[in-house]
């Protein structure tokens, strides 16, 4: 038996996600495929089990994904999650997901 992707009502969850991710301010594109995934289990509402990535900038976001993709950070699932994006795809990710840059980090 497959285990279905998010908990019951998972889809209202998914399409609420979706929209929160995508409502952020000063960002003009909606959140790519994925991030409602993402937010499963990388959202305020995990109480802290996994970094909510709401509080990390996108850059710092990018990186790890590159890291777990490249092997140079261990992880369980995050490695295998990771390497199914480019690393265009995952930087729409971040921007999406994270919070504004901070002023010397956009700079860069």
């Amino acid at each position: 038996m497959s285990r279905p992707p998010f908990p019951a009502g998972g889809a209202a969850c998914a399409a609420r996600l979706v929209l929160a991710a995508s409502s952020g301010a000063g960002r003009a594109e909606p959140a790519p495929p994925g991030a409602a995934s993402c937010r499963a289990c990388h959202g305020p509402e995990t109480d802290g089990a996994f970094a909510d990535l709401g509080s990390l900038s996108a850059r710092a976001i990018e990186e790890a994904l590159a890291a777990y993709r490249s092997g140079a950070r261990a992880g369980t699932v995050m490695p295998r999650i990771a390497r199914g994006f480019s690393a265009d795809e995952a930087r729409a990710l971040a921007r999406a997901l994270g919070r504004d840059p901070e002023p010397e980090e956009a700079a860069r």
